[in-house]
């Protein structure tokens, strides 16, 4: 009966399909957005950035000072960091950037691929992510120049030693000493990453010790700049994600009530025969609803699949210089989605009760003998 039904207007069925696929690929790349979105600060904040607080200087330090700054009671963990604002350069291609220099094996500041999955520092050479290589149009084992952009600013011709897909836009890192060594510096620290207590009379003391060390220029909250992320997207791609939601479970009830009142209209000698037989409005109901939860499941797993490729051609187009997001679709969006599509069916079900209660089935089987 039901497949019976689905055939006897093919056209109809294919519309079903078609606007469920639609509908459920909105709904899945609006999830979508949201995971995406999560899935970056998790990257950025969780395993690319574990520090609490990041100190720079206006002036590169000592590394004895350091030393003193990582003995502050509140800090549980602290690491240097030698940032080398430079020009690098080719035989025809020059690009503005910055060397991070980080310890190996460092616990707060972690080189990731796309995957997040921790990269090893090499010794020597640079860690350069492969979009920076791609723009300067070279190989892992090629030669660039590093121009500083202060103090010494002779050429420095350095090795790629390993490219990198990341999230994190044109970043590169090397290993603190060897960065230092190739600079002509002797073991100078331009950034502080720390760790430090949870306790609040702790962060205390340790904010009033921080205003007594010099030439300090900036204090970066980094677990306020992901509790500021979060509160953000949670209101933007959220309430973006219910418009969303929203728009697609307008294209499943206008499908799902104008394709159900059409085939009422076109079987009503069917359906009028039904209820002269004895079959309630509740048992004539259930055959357009089968038909519908299998139009529409079958088109929601098509819109599956068209949704996820729609998130992963999406995020491609958001990819800037600075950063990437990465596509990301956890198992629960696809059962929300499924879920979701089932809801719309079901509520769509109310009108057509309704319909078909309001019906002359005497009427209609009497104007069609």
């Amino acid at each position: 009966m039901i497949i019976r039904g689905l055939f006897r207007n093919k056209s109809r069925t294919f519309i079903s399909i078609f606007s469920a696929t639609l509908g459920s690929s909105i709904v899945i790349l609006a999830f979508g957005f949201v995971d995406s979105m999560n899935e970056m600060v998790r990257l950025q904040f969780d395993t690319v950035l574990k520090s609490d607080y990041h100190l720079t200087f206006n002036n590169e330090i000592n590394y004895s000072a350091f030393d003193e700054i990582s003995k502050i009671p509140g800090i549980i963990h602290a690491e240097p960091i030698y940032n080398l604002p430079c020009t690098f350069k080719t035989a025809n291609h020059s690009k503005k950037g910055v060397v991070t220099g980080i310890t190996p094996n460092g616990q707060l500041t972690t080189p990731v691929n796309e995957f997040g999955e921790p990269v090893k520092l090499p010794s020597s050479g640079l860690l350069m992510t492969k979009r920076l290589m791609d723009q300067l149009h070279l190989t892992a084992g090629d030669f660039v120049e590093i121009i500083p952009v202060k103090g010494n600013k002779q050429p420095i011709k350095v090795v790629v030693a390993q490219g990198i897909d990341s999230l994190l836009g044109l970043v590169v890192f090397a290993d603190f000493n060897w960065l230092n060594r190739v600079a002509g510096q002797e073991k100078v620290v331009s950034e502080v990453r720390i760790l430090v207590s949870k306790s609040d009379t702790a962060k205390k003391e340790l904010m009033a010790a921080i205003k007594q060390i010099p030439r300090v220029e900036a204090l970066t909250d980094i677990r306020g700049q992901k509790e500021a992320l979060n509160a953000q997207l949670d209101g933007a791609m959220r309430g973006a994600a219910v418009v969303m939601i929203l728009f697609a479970a307008v294209i499943f009830f206008g499908t799902i009530l104008n394709g159900t009142l059409i085939s009422i209209s076109e079987r009503r000698r069917e359906m009028a025969t039904f209820r002269t037989m004895g079959y309630f409005n509740n048992e004539v109901s259930r055959l357009f609803l089968r038909e519908n939860l299998l139009t529409n499941l079958i088109g929601t797993l098509f819109g599956l699949a068209l949704g996820r490729w729609m998130l992963f051609a999406s995020m491609k187009g958001f990819e800037t210089d600075a950063y990437s997001f990465p596509p990301m679709l956890v198992s629960s969006s696809y059962l929300y989605t499924v879920i979701l599509a089932i809801i719309f069916v079901l509520i769509s079900q109310y009108f057509v009760v309704r319909n078909l209660k309001n019906q002359n089935w005497v009427e209609a089987l009497s104007l069609t003998e």
